[in-house]
Order: C-alpha cells, then structure tokens, then sequence
C-alpha cells in the first residue's frame, strides 16, 4: 500500500446514537502503486488500548467501496461526487 493518513482522537459525549467515548478520525488517500487508488474517511471508537471498533467508513470509490464489502464485509458507504481538491465526503450517519 502506498498513500499517505492522518489521524484524529476526540471525545463524544451522547451525539445521537453514539455511545460516549474516545473516537479516532482516519483520513487516507491510497496511491498509485496501491491494488486500489482512494480516499477513505474511518471513524473508530477506542474500546481499550489494543482495540478499536469501526463505526463508519467511506470512501470515494465504488470499486473500493464494494471490494471492502466483499472482503471485510464492512458496510462502506460511497461517495459519487469527487470535488477538485479530492474526496467529497459526506457525513451520512446510518447510511
């Protein structure tokens, strides 16, 4: 794999129906040289210090989008609409 991520911790306090806790915002773009090139948007709620479980993953890809389900049976959302600048991620909770 090739591309470039950051990263994010931040605490949730009762949104919607999001437990409280600790949350990690992954932001990835996977390149040329990569099996898939895509920008992915993860969020991940921290359960202890060798644990996360992901809450949320989209991307700007349909192909990636459907192989992610296939493999990991994630439920990725996608996105259609890349803007100039990259992905266009929309916030879709429960989408």
């Amino acid at each position: 794999m090739h591309g470039q991520g950051w990263l994010s911790l931040f605490r949730v306090r009762r949104v919607g129906p999001r437990p409280d806790g600790t949350y990690v915002a992954a932001f990835v773009s996977y390149e040329p040289g990569s099996p898939l090139t895509h920008s992915e948007l993860l969020i991940a709620r921290v359960l202890d210090r060798r644990q996360v479980e992901i809450t949320d993953i989209w991307v700007d890809s349909v192909v990636s989008r459907d192989d992610g389900r296939a493999l990991w049976a994630s439920r990725r959302s996608c996105t259609t609409s890349p803007s100039s600048t990259g992905a266009d991620f929309r916030m879709l909770f429960g989408a």
